[in-house]
């Protein structure tokens, strides 16, 4: 069930305590849990359903309570039992999750039609809470989660008028609230990539990292206290909000309050050089706080902005002679472009850059204390043609065989800043995250679906021990 949950395989300089395990033997091939936390209750469901899906049928699931501190099995619910149409994979999509009250709610995308599912806080029994059909002319773009604040995303077109974005927020009772926000009449490239048909931008949840290619997406959804803000790193030279000509980050704003949405214009560098073929740009929001990285052949910037009015909180340029260690909380290690990858430690911002212009660049942001962790770093994807023989054809002539084989090159390393100062913080991390969580997973006999969970503040490394039929839980302590 691999397009239904996408979890988030990262550690950090850590110890794993004994592990937390949940008896999962009501059915044979489980998929990891998807985790809901109540932030208001202190405790958490997790709820396991299959891992595969093959044909129009109920399949078994059963949800389990735990103290989001402890991970404790508080209770577990009876076996249930989730109705699916369509025979693959691909036709089930995790669009949300929250809660309100003491109850839990998911959103699935099914065979055209939202679902949205209620797991009863009284006694952990499945319902079906609402529901709507993707019309003709509708597009369902996806859903984006931050605890409380869940929404669902739908674009409409409609001929010779204004498109509309349809949005649906989770009302106390538990149904689906419809908002309609229509189009701005002041029009936008942005505005056009988000009402076309295939429009898909990568849902952020915060204070976690995502693995480099899908942190690499140049387009990125997030949720807050009614809005929401699509950012697109995507975006050619234009026209910030002072008329000046620069590479320009876009930030779609919808705000449900007014059910209205506008697009704002931030400049990535005050200084720019441009050369399309070098440039890389990412950005990240958390909480009030835009964070944005922007390179190209002869700079490397990086800035924190207040999120509504705009204002630089935090910026640091670094040009071709400078070292840079200037921005470094993390050794800064990249494969070479070999087979082999072998990793060397990059120092000065010529060398550096060169580099970095081979990969997908990515921003990701947590906190981490009192500090804003961001985590730099890059995304390729190889392919080679490697020959494996030759056939001969008639007498003298013979024809290659060859296969193609794909591979993944990806570095990170992270540069703090005080989140209360927004000045450069010396917090020093020994390895990224995914280091160690390839590091780690190699410790454990035979893992299967192992992911990352942060559950009650505290982050687990999450797997399925089929011998022993649970899914266990380790703490990771130090971070």
């Amino acid at each position: 069930m691999r397009a239904l949950f996408i979890f988030l395989p990262f550690l950090l300089g850590f110890s794993l305590l004994s592990a937390q395990g949940i008896p999962v033997d009501f059915i044979s091939n489980p998929d990891r849990p998807l985790v809901i936390e109540n932030r208001e209750s202190g405790k958490a469901v997790c709820l396991f359903l299959p891992e595969n899906f093959r044909q129009n049928r109920n399949y078994a699931c059963k949800a389990y309570e735990c103290d989001a501190r402890t991970l404790q099995v508080l209770r577990n619910g009876p076996e249930l039992r989730l109705p699916v149409r369509g025979a693959e994979d691909s036709d089930l999509r995790l669009l949300c999750r929250t809660y309100r009250g003491g109850d839990y709610y998911f959103a699935l995308e099914n065979a055209g039609a939202c679902m949205l599912y209620r797991i009863a806080g009284s006694d952990l029994s499945l319902s079906k809470a609402d529901s709507f059909q993707v019309e003709a002319g509708t597009h369902l773009i996806g859903g984006v989660s931050d605890g409380p604040y869940a929404y669902v995303l739908c674009s409409r077109r409609i001929k010779k008028q204004r498109n509309e974005l349809l949005v649906y927020t989770i009302a106390p009772d538990g149904r689906l609230q419809e908002h309609v926000v229509p189009e701005p009449e002041k029009q936008d490239e942005v505005l056009k990539d988000l009402f076309k048909k295939f429009f898909r931008a990568s849902a952020v949840e915060p204070d976690l990292e995502y693995d480099p290619e899908s942190a690499a997406a140049p387009v990125k959804i997030f949720a807050g206290p009614d809005k929401i803000r699509i950012t697109f790193d995507d975006a050619k030279l234009g026209s910030d909000n002072t008329g000046t000509v620069a590479a320009i980050l876009k930030v779609v704003t919808v705000d449900l309050t007014a059910d209205s949405m506008y697009v704002v214009r931030h400049r990535y560098t005050d200084r720019l050089i441009f050369n399309p073929a070098w440039e890389g740009r990412s950005s990240y929001i958390l909480g009030d706080r835009l964070f944005q990285l922007y390179f190209n052949e002869e700079q490397f910037t990086l800035r924190a902005r207040d999120l509504d009015s705009g204002e630089s909180l935090f910026a640091r340029t670094l040009l071709w002679p400078d070292t840079i260690s200037n921005l470094l909380n993390s050794p800064l290690l990249i494969p070479g472009q070999g087979w082999f990858g072998i990793e060397k430690e990059y120092k000065n911002m010529r060398d550096f850059l060169q580099r970095f212009a081979r990969f997908r660049p990515f921003l990701q942001v947590r906190r981490a204390g009192d500090v804003y962790l961001m985590s730099l770093g890059g995304y390729n994807e190889k392919e080679v043609s490697v020959p494996i023989a030759g056939v001969g054809i008639v007498s003298g002539l013979a024809v290659g065989l060859a296969v193609n084989i794909s591979y993944e090159r990806t570095f990170a390393f992270y540069s703090a800043v005080d989140a209360g100062t927004m000045r450069r913080s010396s917090v020093y991390f020994e390895k990224p995250l995914f280091q160690v969580y390839e590091e780690t997973l190699k410790t454990v006999d035979n893992p299967k679906d192992s992911a990352l969970y942060r559950i009650g503040g505290v982050f687990y490394l999450g797997y399925f021990d089929k011998k022993g039929k649970q899914y266990r839980f380790k703490k990771i302590e130090g971070y």
